[in-house]
């Protein structure tokens, strides 16, 4: 993107497993300048860094949320990073239960107060069209918030679903944010001159949340919703019928609302696998990566003791808190 006055900042929003280092992925090759990237982790291992194919720095700020928990360590990385690299831009993926409106709040405390010369440029929501209708019901205003505050929205996990399904979905985002630019292709078989040219023309438009959006943010957002996350690393190598099944038990109950799974497992031969796991769907991958197994579970009511035992794991990593959002 064209650099303007001072560091532009860009948003990578999206709730829990809906594809934002896969865009980024994406986007970030196509970018000239100097660039910088911020990964939020809410669970206490640093991963998505990791996913990340690009020479770009990568800094990771985890266990916890940027927009609340963590706003102070996140003020002070954009500090560092403007000092350090002096980049035409920093590229934000936060962590999916963070709120759009709270961290674009963080990053104008950091030009008002910080006195850091800087203009959040773009506010990019990806939507994971599989669990859109689950989670904003389930969720409500917090979920919303990413779809009201953007200024361009990709869909993903949309190929499933049928016609009718697709368009009642559709005119629902739009209906939630009547500005935004929406794109109902698949993001992933965009050219970079699509994609760039999609990202200039959300540039320009004008989403700011309405009072009526803000006061109903402010009643009914997740001010009661609390998540939590364990981590396991080490883990003993499985074959893939082992992760399989491993997956499917993890959308049993009894192990509490698990909203997002991810992470590397290695199977006996030394394969490495990379696991994702939403509430619509479970799978993996092949991929390289040196580091040790290890996964980071994320949801609300998780069942501690039950997942230790799921993953013969005697002594987990855990968050010293529950974090609430």
């Amino acid at each position: 993107m064209e650099k303007g006055d001072g560091m532009d900042i860009e948003i990578v929003s999206g709730f829990l497993g809906a594809g934002k280092t896969t865009f980024l992925n994406q986007y970030l090759p196509l970018l000239t300048g100097k660039t910088v990237v911020i990964e939020n982790e809410y669970g206490e291992i640093g991963l998505d860094g990791d996913l990340i194919q690009s020479d770009i720095p990568v800094k990771e700020i985890y266990a916890g949320c940027i927009c609340c928990s963590l706003a102070v360590d996140f003020r002070n990385g954009i500090r560092e990073i403007a000092r350090q690299y002096q980049p035409d831009r920093i590229v934000i993926e936060p962590s999916g239960v963070g709120k759009l409106s709270d961290i674009v709040k963080v990053c104008e405390k950091v030009r008002d107060r910080d006195g850091v010369e800087l203009e959040v440029t773009q506010r990019i929501a990806v939507v994971d069209g599989s669990s859109y209708e689950e989670y904003a019901d389930g969720f409500g205003a917090f979920y919303l918030d990413q779809i009201r505050q953007a200024q361009i929205i990709f869909c993903s996990q949309m190929e499933e679903l049928s016609e009718e399904q697709k368009t009642g979905i559709l005119e629902d985002i739009r209906k939630r944010n009547p500005d935004a630019v929406i794109y109902e292709g698949d993001f992933r078989k965009l050219e970079g001159e699509e994609l760039i040219g999609l990202l200039k023309m959300a540039e320009q438009t004008d989403t700011e949340m309405s009072q009526e959006a803000e006061e109903e943010s402010n009643i009914s957002g997740a001010a009661e919703l609390t998540f939590s996350s364990i981590s396991f690393q080490d883990l003993p190598k499985m074959t893939k019928p082992e992760i399989e099944e491993l997956l499917e038990k993890l959308r049993d109950r009894k192990y509490g609302r698990i909203l997002r799974a991810k992470g590397i497992l290695e199977t006996p031969s030394g394969e490495r696998l990379q696991v994702d796991v939403t509430m619509s769907h479970a799978g993996f991958r092949s991929m390289k990566d040196p580091k040790k197994s290890r996964i980071v579970i994320i949801g609300s009511t998780l069942n501690r003791p039950a997942l230790e035992e799921l993953f013969q794991k005697k002594s987990p990593v855990r968050l010293p808190k529950r974090s609430r959002i």
